[in-house]
């Protein structure tokens, strides 16, 4: 598998029904392990998995075989791997997910794409850290500042209010790090999170109701529309203290 041997594999797992799944070397990992790290390997990688290789089994460093296509920067092997069912938010023996692993080794830029392949089979962008640093707690640190990217993990679950085991938000990183861009994008995000979900339907019975006004008409009902989400949101802020 190291050398893309395709017929040779094929020989192998055909006729003398070897073990795919042994790991071996010094990194006790297997053939399937191997062969992610090619960026020509997609036919012998879809091969393995259709003869039941084990997406499942960690080296001696916790990475399984998913983790080790993204680490080599295999978009095309990672995605035959998760629809075969790899776990999208595998631990290494770091507690680092791949998807934080990215944001830590990685220039950015380079692993835009890989890194919303993974969001789209559900990573987990809340995951914390083995300082339980989630992707957030990250990007605060990182000396260019990406509102696309901390936008991408908001959408897809990270948590502004998230706090590491400092008890720093990203918000609190960004302020020490006089990161002043993402300490900003942060608080459009905090303030995003905090806006009621009844916001919108008042907002838009405002805007319907005046007008109807402009033409001299006056629904009553939709002032129950206007009057019934301020009341939700009065009570919200004030009425639960």
């Amino acid at each position: 598998s190291i050398n893309n041997r395709v017929p040779i594999v094929n020989y192998l797992l055909n006729k003398k029904n070897v073990d795919i799944n042994y790991a071996g070397g010094a990194n006790h990992e297997t053939a399937l392990q191997w062969a992610v790290r090619s960026t020509r390997s997609a036919e012998l990688v879809s091969i393995f998995l259709s003869h039941e290789a084990d997406i499942t089994h960690k080296s001696k460093y916790g990475l399984d075989a998913l983790f080790i296509a993204v680490q080599a920067g295999n978009m095309s092997i990672a995605y035959l791997l998760l629809v075969a069912g790899a776990d999208p938010n595998t631990l290494s023996m770091d507690i680092d997910t791949p998807l934080l692993w990215l944001l830590k080794s990685k220039n950015v830029s380079q692993c835009n794409e890989i890194m919303r392949l993974l969001l789209t089979f559900n990573a987990n962008a809340n995951q914390g850290d083995k300082d339980k640093n989630t992707v957030l707690h990250i990007l605060a640190k990182r000396p260019l500042p990406n509102s696309k990217l901390a936008f991408l993990f908001h959408k897809n679950g990270a948590r502004v209010e998230a706090l590491n085991k400092d008890y720093m938000s990203p918000y609190d990183l960004a302020k020490e790090a006089r990161n002043v861009d993402m300490g900003m994008i942060f608080h459009d995000l905090q303030n995003y999170e905090m806006m009621p979900d009844e916001l919108p339907i008042a907002i838009f019975a405002g805007i319907m109701l005046v007008g109807f006004m402009s033409f001299h008409i006056f629904p009553w009902y939709l002032v129950v529309f206007l009057v019934w989400p301020i009341c939700a949101i009065v009570f919200r802020f004030y009425g639960q203290g």
